[in-house]
């Protein structure tokens, strides 16, 4: 038995007995057993003990990030939706989320079905490039120097106190409608070179320690005042670990459980401050760290804010099947709203228009919502079944490149930024597009041994 056999299997084991708690909603649960045997599966016909296996990566992170902070709501079922608790009885709102349990166990049976199915397919073999430390050390200080001056473009607009304020607004107050989005994505790609820089540190093939602390927390300062978000914050965080161990590093006991409480408690104070805007009193209490952390999430995967139960809802009454157009939008997503103000609409903005009648804000149906909005239970299908295609060719390309310097932060950026649907797809464009820019600078003029 492996590592990841053994996750699993705890896993299963902890959730088991909380069918005997009082107040159980028994479909609900019964539905979410099998949600979570579905993520389970890959784990047990592989038996691999990489992690970074794609199938297995991705069922890990299915685990962590929805699977263990919705369980609340899979014991217990959910009690009411920003927009449909109006339209629906508790009973009616429970059977979409068994509906869309359902469905996500497919796709993820679909996904392993195709990945099992597709050949490994052989790419050639990369050169290995040495870049020079001094080279790197360059490159770096100009990353920091260009965040500095995208702050001081911010300064000059109305100061870093109205930087922290904007965040506790939303709509056409927030920072984004008023310094530009491309300005927010200029001062946010010191992320992709502080990236590069763990990369090659953890990686051995940089030393200088100093200089990618101070990148990591420009970016971490950077994530926050530009964005407001608290979960960039945290899967920041979370993804330079994963680099950490994807070289082969092991993680100190001491200093993870140190990094652990660090982040909740950053979470609390960071929640404050959003909240409060300018005028916050930092009283951080860890409990509710905690309770807020699982609250939140439970809330986007499986609560009030889920945007997938108004699309099975007003599917054929306020939104019909788009047959497409949402993925089509996806070509149009490199392209900045400045350069092109026409620029289709992602599916958030859509599902918040069309569904909650809101135009102010982005509300992402996730995975299941996109694809059966677009093409009903068979779009599920047919996005698993291509999403284990993808896995399967990314898993061969990376086999092949492993030499090279940076393939594998490019690899597990893919892993970890991109699921098929268009959130994650934009979030992992505006990071994987300078990164490869980045990289081909870097590697410019070196020779490969």
């Amino acid at each position: 038995m492996n590592k990841t056999n053994l996750i699993f299997i705890i896993a299963i084991l902890l959730y088991l007995p909380l069918y005997l708690l009082d107040n159980v909603n028994n479909l609900v649960y019964i539905a979410s057993f099998v949600f979570l045997l579905s993520i389970a599966l890959p784990a047990v016909i592989f038996n691999y003990e990489d992690f970074y296996q794609p199938i297995i990566f991705k069922s890990l992170l299915t685990l962590g990030f929805m699977f263990f902070p919705s369980i609340y709501g899979y014991v217990f079922g959910i009690d009411e939706h920003v927009l449909l608790s109006g339209y629906l009885s508790k009973i009616e709102l429970n059977n979409y989320l068994i509906f869309y349990l359902i469905l996500f166990s497919i796709f993820n049976i679909s996904t392993l079905f195709s990945y099992l199915i597709t050949p490994n397919i052989k790419f050639k073999n990369a050169p290995y490039y040495k870049i020079r430390a001094n080279k790197l050390d360059c490159f770096f200080i100009i990353g920091f120097l260009f965040n500095v001056f995208c702050l001081s473009v911010f300064i000059a607009k109305g100061g870093l106190n109205s930087l922290l304020y904007l965040r506790s607004f939303s709509g056409d107050e927030r920072i984004t409608n008023v310094l530009g989005g491309t300005w927010v994505f200029l001062g946010q790609i010191i992320i992709p070179v502080s990236f590069i820089a763990f990369h090659a540190l953890s990686k051995g093939n940089y030393t200088n320690k100093v200089i990618v602390f101070i990148l990591c927390l420009s970016s971490l300062a950077s994530i926050f005042l530009l964005t407001g978000s608290r979960s960039g914050v945290a899967y920041y965080l979370i993804f330079i670990a994963v680099i950490y161990l994807y070289n082969g590093n092991k993680l100190n006991i001491k200093y993870s459980i140190f990094g652990v409480l660090s982040l909740l408690i950053l979470f609390a104070t960071l929640s404050g401050l959003r909240s409060s805007g300018e005028e916050y009193e930092a009283k951080v209490n860890l409990s509710e760290s905690v309770s807020s952390i699982f609250k939140e999430r439970s809330e986007r995967t499986v609560g009030y804010i889920n945007g997938v139960y108004p699309i099975f809802h007003f599917l054929g009454d306020r939104s019909q099947l788009k047959y497409g157009e949402t993925y089509i939008n996806w070509l149009f997503a490199p392209i900045p709203r400045s350069i092109y103000p026409n620029k289709p609409q992602g599916v958030g903005k859509l599902n918040a228009v069309e569904n909650y009648s809101r135009d102010d804000t982005a509300i992402p149906p996730g995975v299941v919502g996109e694809s059966y909005w677009n093409f009903g239970v068979f779009g599920v299908i047919i996005v698993g079944l291509f999403w284990g295609v993808f896995l399967k060719i990314l898993w061969s390309y990376h086999q092949s490149k492993k030499k090279d310097t940076f393939s594998g932060l490019l690899y597990i950026l893919t892993l970890f930024y991109f699921n098929p649907e268009t959130t994650s797809f934009y979030s992992w464009i505006q990071i994987i597009v300078p990164v490869i820019f980045m990289v081909t600078i870097l590697k410019y003029g070196e020779k490969n041994e």
